[in-house]
């Protein structure tokens, strides 16, 4: 169609010059819109990279491991990499024991390459330069009950990579070296399928045989890492994870945009559409046909869509330019234009569809010849359009409030419920002394500290209820002897093996009184003369013919325990010493009948107690005092000499890494090994998750802000319908006061029942807009296999309705009070 053929361009163009007004409010919007659609775009491309760069920073920025048996395997796997590639080998020598000759970790030698592709920077020290130096992680630090000081002289015993201590094969040496580097935990992430990662790092190799090859290698930025079925090859998915679970929850941001830009157009027409009927009678008396009209609301579109992408590509990338700013990571600023490209064809259609629809619904009144042109019409509207605008501004910003909680409501925080410091006893020759638990809770910034002995020693437990016990005689029957989900079994029938878990005074007495057992009672259990037993309910299903413990299945019935309190409890356990002189048997014994002061339903909320200790249902918790006895009595197989097996510390938020390394300097002089630090865990879970979360964040911010916006503008461009009413209501003598409250009367069922509906629409699909589970996964929290539930914010999702309700309606008064101002000045009001 050529221009001087049509007038429909040439008069869309004049009609924008002459409603400026309209024209502006529109532009705006649109402009908002499509600033908020780059920005995202952007700013999600760009952050994406700096997660990446954060990972790698943590994980290593290799992509692959390949692990190979020998040097000619090793070659031969590194010959078939591309030449652009980047590679780096490991040689494991041997295998560094630890304590009753336990494996701690690997030593070798690295080339000069391990530590770029590694993104590996020394704590302190550097990497070895000479043959008596060694440069050790944190982990086997940890593991050899070292401190983690430059310079001291470690003596290591390692044995050869075929080391075998059950059959005693295998070279085993010792070997002296000056402590030159202590380097960070990267062996707890990089799993190599049950192979020792070296984490003790020498300059020249051992004089032993049998080495093993691991390649690490960078292919290139651009290749996806996938997961191999490969047992010899390990994909870094760490610092590669498989899934992008930011984006797609990000999508829903950008969906509701562009609905926001379709219905604000096609609320834009409508109003034009209406101010304009006498125009549009005009021009249909004349001869126009209706495809002329729709002509020339597709070019005002038209034309407003391409200047609001012009406008909003310059606004958007400044927006994710201060966001990446804000971060400190201008420098991975990315323009993707692939993805820029379809998004602007897919505004401008939305654009376009906004103003064909209501140019589409405009009807004659009166059936018309043919050859005559039609000298009425009506004008369809669009049903609900003004509140289906507003109603998916609304829906931005309360989906944006939501986003903005991420940070909060994700468990990712350094004061995370189990965050402790976790101590284990050095070997088996004696436990921790009992003093020690006292020295570590006076340490400022110590705020808990949990001690125990929960070894694995097994006692035979009995009573009447056991004996008597119909779910245990069936269990017994049915699957020989095993409970299901009950981790505890029949030793015979009639009798049940247990771990016994004895707690200091202070941690027995709070879990007592939270059982329900009296004071009397509890001074009992604490004098070493009763017992207190972890039992959760367990449940009979009859169709299934199945017991259940620890939840209830629907139409199950809850079975009668086999401990209650007061019952007597049998207790035995018997301990092999050796053989006398005339070859028979020697047992150590200890037997005793104790009452049960009560039970215990659950240890779940006893976190400091349960992380990182093996804590069953079945286990009995005893006081220090009854311990004693039974030590004396039959003794321990784990343990030589009385004292904690464990301790967990739990420290102030404010911890810093001094605090944590006097803690492990103190228990490792005290025979005790720091097992665990998972504050140092939590601090890279959070280093990585914080990138995620202010990504969402900062474009949730700017959504509210896009969505408040929009709210003004469609405001406006409603008041521009009412404009003309208004001014012959006022004209008329109708009180100013009235007309306010006749307006906000209007206003209010439409401001509470689209708040109401689109919170209802939230709290419904809020499970499927924030993917949890998918985050917890992305941002790797260690939770040692806690479940997290994620609670939907409801009291802040009232609190931000009541917000947006009162803004609103201010929004839409505000151009009234000043309507009615500028009348008032100029004398028009009666």
């Amino acid at each position: 169609m050529k221009i001087k053929e049509s007038p429909s361009i040439i008069l869309s163009f004049h009609g924008m010059l002459g409603r400026k007004k309209q024209t502006s409010l529109l532009l705006l919007l649109l402009t908002l819109v499509f600033s908020f659609l780059t920005a995202a775009v952007i700013y999600s491309v760009s952050s994406a990279q700096v997660l990446q760069d954060t990972r790698c920073e943590l994980y290593g920025a290799w992509q692959y491991l390949r692990l190979s048996d020998t040097a000619a395997d090793a070659a031969q796997a590194q010959n078939t990499l591309p030449a652009s590639a980047q590679v780096s080998t490991v040689i494991q020598n041997g295998i560094v024991l630890g304590a009753d000759d336990g494996v701690a970790g690997g030593i070798g030698t690295v080339d000069d390459t391990f530590a770029q592709l590694g993104r590996i920077v020394p704590i302190s020290g550097n990497f070895p330069t000479q043959s008596d130096e060694i440069a050790m992680t944190t982990t086997l630090l940890d593991a050899l009950g070292c401190s983690y000081d430059v310079g001291q002289t470690v003596t290591l015993k390692v044995a050869a990579n075929d080391y075998d201590p059950l059959a005693g094969s295998g070279a085993v040496m010792e070997k002296a070296y000056t402590l030159c580097g202590v380097l960070p935990a990267y062996d707890v992430y990089w799993n190599l399928n049950g192979n020792l990662t070296v984490s003790g790092i020498v300059a020249e190799p051992l004089a032993l045989d049998g080495q093993k090859f691991q390649t690490f290698y960078y292919l290139n930025a651009a290749a996806p890492v996938t997961a191999s079925t490969d047992p010899a090859l390990v994909a870094n998915e760490y610092a590669y994870p498989q899934e992008d679970t930011v984006s797609s929850s990000l999508r829903f941001l950008l969906v509701a945009a562009i609905l926001v830009s379709f219905f604000a157009v096609a609320q834009y027409f409508l109003i034009v559409l209406h101010k304009r009927v006498h125009t549009i009678n005009t021009f249909l008396t004349l001869g126009a046909k209706n495809r002329d009209l729709r002509l020339m609301c597709l070019w005002e579109a038209l034309f407003a869509g391409i200047a609001a992408v012009a406008a909003g590509f310059a606004l958007g990338c400044g927006a994710a330019a201060i966001g990446l700013g804000l971060q400190k990571h201008l420098s991975f600023l990315v323009i993707p234009a692939a993805s820029l490209a379809p998004l602007a064809v897919l505004f401008l259609l939305s654009v376009l569809l906004g103003a064909l629809l209501p140019a589409v619904l405009v009807r004659p009144q009166t059936a018309k010849p043919k050859e005559k042109p039609a000298k009425k019409f009506r004008l369809a509207q669009l049903p609900l359009a003004p509140q289906i605008g507003v109603g998916c501004a609304v829906l931005l910003i309360a989906v944006s409030c939501l986003y903005v909680g991420w940070r909060v409501m994700l468990p990712y925080d350094l004061d995370a419920p189990y965050a402790c410091l976790s101590i284990k006893m050095n070997g088996r020759t004696s436990g921790m002394p009992f003093s020690l638990k006292g020295d570590l809770a006076a340490l400022p910034g110590v705020e808990e500290v949990s001690a125990a002995i929960d070894l694995t020693d097994t006692y035979t437990v009995t009573s009447d209820k056991i004996q008597s016990s119909q779910m245990l005689a069936d269990i017994w029957v049915k699957d020989n002897g095993d409970i299901p989900s009950v981790l505890m079994h029949n030793a015979s029938k009639g009798t049940l093996n247990t771990t016994v878990c004895a707690l200091p005074d202070d941690e027995l007495r709070r879990i007592a009184a939270d059982a329900g057992v009296s004071d009397e009672e509890i001074e009992t259990l604490l004098a070493g003369d009763s017992v207190l037993p972890l039992w959760r309910d367990c449940y009979y299903d009859p169709a299934a013919d199945e017991y259940y413990q620890g939840f209830q299945p629907d139409g199950s019935t809850l079975v009668e325990p086999v401990f209650a309190a007061g019952d007597k409890l049998s207790i035995q356990h018997q301990r092999y010493t050796g053989q006398d002189e005339a070859g028979n048997d020697v047992y150590r014994t200890y037997t005793a009948q104790l009452p049960i002061a009560g039970v215990v339903k659950s240890a779940n909320n006893y976190t400091l107690l349960t992380t990182d200790r093996l804590i069953f249902s079945g286990t009995i918790f005893v006081s220090t005092a009854l311990y004693h006895k039974m030590f004396e009595s039959a003794g321990s197989y784990h343990m030589e000499k009385e004292g904690y097996s464990s301790l967990n510390v739990k420290l102030a938020a404010d911890n810093n890494f001094s605090l944590r390394r006097s803690i492990a300097s103190i228990a490792t002089r005290r025979n005790g090994i720091l097992s665990a630090d998972n504050y140092d865990l939590i601090s890279q879970s959070y280093t990585e998750g914080t990138q995620s979360a202010f990504l969402v964040g900062i474009l949730a911010v700017f959504g509210v802000l896009l969505g408040c916006a929009l709210l003004v503008v469609l405001n406006l461009s409603a008041y521009e319908i009412q404009q003309q009413r208004l001014s012959l209501l006022l004209t008329l003598g109708v009180s100013p006061k009235k007309l306010v409250l006749s307006y906000a009367k209007l206003l209010l069922p439409v401001i509470v029942g689209t708040t109401l509906l689109v919170n209802i629409v939230v709290y419904a699909a809020v499970s499927r807009i924030v993917p949890i589970q998918s985050i917890l996964d992305l941002i790797r929290i260690h939770t040692s296999g806690r479940v997290f539930e994620f609670h939907k914010p409801v009291g802040s999702q009232i609190m931000v309705s009541i917000l947006l309700m009162a803004f609103w309606l201010s929004a839409a008064l505000l151009p009234i009070f000043s309507f009615i101002r500028k009348k008032a000045s100029k004398g028009d009001i009666l």
